[in-house]
């Protein structure tokens, strides 16, 4: 009874939490922040050394502000294709890089249009990969693809059976960028300098800081599970459901 009780408390947070958060205003989609970004890398792949935190992150935060594209997203991208290894060999349908990018991308003639002279070497290269990537979401969100699940889930797949699987493995990493932020109190605004790296805040100062309120809704907004899988349930054919 107790645990049910607790249980029910929890919740009932969650929901005042979502509801409260929900109901504000979005969060304009320039307003990102390096240190921010930085810290979900260390916190995703602690592993990675000091110089490769802030490439990566300098590289996620200006992908995001060209193509508008929420910067975790990307991170959590990059975490399910790749754990941020540079040098994977390629896939069986010529996925390259960090960002698996497919190199059949390079034929397309819009992203030609915008990246006239990418070659398959550049995608090998994290500063140029996180653009492309961005760009493929960019043109995959403005597909208006008429589905109950989010559109970066087309990112490397077209089946439904496939792209559910990928929602479930990205909403993931997602959850647990969230989880780890509020663990560590790296949402708040008064944590920005518990962790800085010399070669982080070196000319960087032109970059906002999100109050706790607006990062913690960019952020809720990214893991709406009961509701996206019971739509996801809903659109999934009969064959899947038999």
């Amino acid at each position: 009874m107790r645990n049910t009780r607790k249980q029910f408390v929890v919740l009932l947070m969650v929901a005042i939490l979502v509801e409260m958060f929900f109901s504000r205003q979005a969060v304009g989609d320039d307003d990102y922040n390096l240190q921010e970004i930085a810290r979900a890398l260390y916190l995703v792949r602690p592993q990675l050394s000091e110089s490769k935190i802030v490439r990566y992150s300098k590289a996620i935060v200006k992908a995001a502000q060209t193509f508008q594209i929420e910067p975790l997203t990307l991170v959590a991208i990059a975490q399910q294709e790749s754990t941020f290894r540079e040098n994977l060999p390629e896939g069986k349908a010529g996925e390259i890089g960090m960002l698996q990018i497919r190199k059949s991308w390079l034929k397309n003639s819009k992203f030609r249009r915008v990246f006239k002279n990418a070659q398959i070497r550049d995608l090998h290269q994290p500063e140029k990969a996180f653009l492309y990537a961005a760009w493929i979401l960019k043109d995959l969100r403005s597909k208006g693809y008429k589905t109950n699940l989010p559109y970066w889930t087309f990112y490397n797949a077209r089946k439904f059976h496939h792209r559910f699987k990928y929602y479930l493995r990205v909403k993931r990493h997602l959850s647990s960028i969230v989880s780890k932020m509020q663990r560590n109190k790296f949402i708040a605004v008064e944590s920005a300098g518990e962790w800085q790296p010399d070669l982080l805040v070196k000319n960087e100062t032109s970059y906002s800081v999100h109050s706790s309120r607006e990062v913690l809704h960019n952020l809720l907004s990214q893991i709406n599970w009961v509701q996206k899988a019971s739509d996801a349930i809903r659109e999934m054919p009969r064959i899947y459901l038999d």
